[in-house]
């Protein structure tokens, strides 16, 4: 079946206050947002965020990436759109060609980005590769997981997912851990695709593939308005989902940062 399609819920939605922590730097030749906790982490670990269209310009990333790294990860998101991303003032207009901009991006567009950064943070010593996918960035960390090149997984109200296919190659070829985390109001992924896919990894290992429902629409866990306190409590919820997932798959013993 074709992919998941995105709809303009997946441009639209709230750019959250606060400034970034981390810094920007070229790494294996891809402009990469970098998020260290000062405190130290587990330099054998890290964890690639992928947003949605909007790419690592969107402040809601960074600051993201930021708190994953304050729970002891080391965090990088990657321009896995070269420059390419949809323009922040979209937020504030319409008319979009959000159809032709996707066309433009396929996966065979953005991985490469990706797959550089995974082999230079590798040189670096990296031994588990983590990735967390929102939105538009789901189909990179399924896709790469799918072909065993992320250790641990989490996807975030995910679009262009092919269902079932790409959650039956996920059952068949990966034994990686995976969490989805999916949208009681979800237009994109929707509530019939979170059925086909529990049918899918029916009897599955939490350890393997586990499912969690946030009462929410699409993009609450990057792009939610917290102003809002049900969904301010559902992204907060998801967030701690995700690293405890992390904590349990991927990280080991705290090592300085000073060692990487």
């Amino acid at each position: 079946m074709p992919p998941v399609q995105p709809g303009e819920c997946c441009i639209k939605g709230v750019i959250h206050e606060g400034e970034s922590k981390g810094t920007i730097r070229e790494l294996g030749g891809v402009k990469t947002y970098v998020a260290l906790e000062s405190g130290g982490f587990d330099s054998s670990a890290a964890i690639i965020l992928l947003p949605e269209v909007f790419g690592l310009e969107l402040i809601n990333a960074r600051l993201l990436a930021d708190s994953f790294a304050a729970n002891g990860f080391q965090v990088y998101i990657p321009d896995f759109l070269a420059g390419e991303a949809v323009p922040l003032e979209v937020f504030h207009r319409e008319g979009f060609d959000l159809w032709g901009w996707l066309g433009q991006h396929p996966a065979s567009f953005c991985r490469p980005h990706v797959e550089k950064l995974v082999e230079t943070l590798k040189g670096k010593g990296v031994k588990k590769m983590g990735a967390v996918g929102y939105c538009f960035g789901a189909r990179e960390v399924v896709g790469m997981t799918i072909d065993g090149i992320f250790d641990v997984s989490v996807v975030a109200h995910p679009s262009l997912i092919r269902v079932p296919e790409d959650l039956q190659l996920l059952k068949a070829k990966s034994t990686s851990p995976f969490l989805w985390q999916t949208a009681a109001e979800d237009y994109v992924f929707t509530p019939e695709h979170s059925v086909i896919a529990d049918k899918i990894f029916e009897g599955a290992s939490e350890d393997v593939c586990k499912r969690i429902n946030y009462e929410a629409g699409h993009g609450f866990a990057s792009r939610g308005d917290l102003k809002v306190p049900e969904i301010k409590a559902e992204k907060e919820r998801a967030f701690d989902d995700a690293v405890k997932f992390f904590q349990k798959h991927l990280r080991g013993p705290a090592i300085p940062s000073a060692s990487l």
